[in-house]
């Protein structure tokens, strides 16, 4: 134990003297955390549902869609507010929009509900690139 915690100030004191400030630190830590959330969460989101059909519960559905949802619009809000260009928030309406379309036709084909929700899934990452360029290049502005 008291061997994993000098490791840890050792790659802590590594980490600091690469970069100039915890800030920086802090600021690098979260833009791969969001470029992680980014890349895995379109995923989770294709996956997640088609799973939950072999339980059939809609609940859990709708949890999961919602959730994904509301996180989602936090985060692109909060890109709006600093970059003031709404075209994350046009790729992201649209496909929240395809996902609400996929889980409101549960009638439908499976081949079309699940190129609803693959499609949609493949906006909402986009809107999330979008906003992340979107921060990174006005960045230099503020």
């Amino acid at each position: 134990m008291h061997l994993n915690s000098n490791y840890a100030r050792l790659l802590a004191a590594m980490l600091l003297n690469r970069f100039e400030s915890k800030n920086e630190l802090i600021t690098v830590v979260a833009s791969m955390a969001c470029m992680a959330h980014c890349l895995l969460l379109p995923l989770l989101v294709v996956i997640l549902p088609s799973v939950s059909r072999m339980f059939h519960n809609p609940i859990l559905e709708w949890s999961l869609l919602l959730s994904s949802i509301t996180c989602g619009a936090i985060i692109i809000k909060r890109g709006y507010c600093q970059h003031k260009k709404a075209h994350s928030l046009y790729i992201f309406g649209f496909g929240t929009a395809l996902w609400l379309l996929h889980t409101l036709m549960h009638d439908a084909s499976w081949v079309l509900s699940t190129s609803m929700l693959g499609l949609g899934a493949v906006f909402v990452g986009i809107s999330y690139f979008v906003n992340h360029k979107l921060l990174h290049c006005c960045q230099g502005h503020h």
